[in-house]
């Protein structure tokens, strides 16, 4: 069975190396559109701009990148939009987080500083395809997570703050406080983690990622 993938048909040089970029970034497969030729069976979905023109129904048209490969990523599972995702948010000041669609895990980050998480948080909220959502907010760190949780009323969102215990699994590895976010946002199917092969993603080994659903 062949994996799904995205694909891209654009005029536009910038949300071409755009759309690219964040595609590598995430792992996704994806696959430049040529209209002359018959468009791939295992492409159900091709991200274009407002001033493209169609080609395909399964064409969607959306000027930003991050939001059309959001918008594109339910298409890769047969959905035409998410039933309902969960952000898990591990508080710090560099917080994690994580953003967990269907039990499906599709993005898990660092955030730099804990000042660039509201904008990041309100434009993934904007970006998905969802029908509800929910905000599960570690409870550690308790003076940024005091600050998470004013940032999370200022904005209307509702969130709950649940126990992150054992959630840290390597305290000086990179990628841990992305971890950690997820095992929060996936707190009903938490299961016990160990790292394997140096080079394997952790992520993708442990966890229901989109790239290891499609």
């Amino acid at each position: 069975m062949l994996m799904s993938r995205i694909g891209i048909f654009t005029g536009d040089f910038r949300f071409y190396h755009e759309v690219i970029a964040i595609a590598k970034e995430w792992g996704l497969p994806f696959l430049s559109i040529d209209p002359m030729e018959t468009i791939p069976t295992d492409v159900p979905v091709i991200v274009s701009t407002s001033d493209d023109y169609k080609i395909d129904p399964s064409q969607i048209f959306i000027d930003d990148p991050y939001r059309a490969l959001r918008t594109a990523l339910p298409r890769l599972i047969d959905q035409i939009s998410f039933k309902r995702i969960v952000i898990g948010i591990d508080p710090g000041p560099k917080p994690g987080i994580a953003i967990v669609c269907d039990d499906i895990l599709t993005e898990a980050l660092e955030i730099p500083e804990l000042k660039l998480l509201e904008a990041y948080l309100v434009k993934v909220l904007s970006d998905y395809p969802y029908g509800s959502y929910s905000i599960r907010l570690g409870n550690g760190d308790k003076p940024n997570r005091l600050r998470i949780s004013d940032m999370l009323k200022r904005n209307g969102l509702y969130f709950s703050v649940v126990d992150e215990s054992n959630t840290t699994i390597f305290r000086h590895r990179p990628q841990n406080n992305a971890i950690a976010a997820a095992v929060i946002g996936l707190a009903r199917h938490r299961i016990e983690v160990s790292y394997g092969k140096k080079h394997e993603n952790f992520l993708d080994s442990r966890f229901v990622t989109i790239r290891n659903s499609i």
